[in-house]
């Protein structure tokens, strides 16, 4: 299987937004790792920004929550 490259990143990474099985599968990542209101969470380097939506979402204004870009 022939590697990417960083050309061949970054000539898709405009059209992650379009992949659905990213979304689908942060989603399911934070259903997996079940995070509660009020809890302290970091996101690091889960994709497209799909799992932190869903992160800050599920711990609410009482929790914490940090994606370093």
């Amino acid at each position: 299987m022939p590697r990417a490259t960083l050309a061949d990143c970054d000539a898709v990474a405009g059209h992650y937004g379009r992949l659905s099985f990213l979304a689908v599968s942060a989603r399911e990542l934070v259903t997996w790792a079940a995070p509660a209101a009020g809890e302290h969470w970091v996101d690091v380097a889960t994709g497209t920004g799909e799992a932190a939506r869903a992160l800050a979402a599920a711990v609410g204004l009482k929790g914490r929550f940090w994606a370093p870009i």
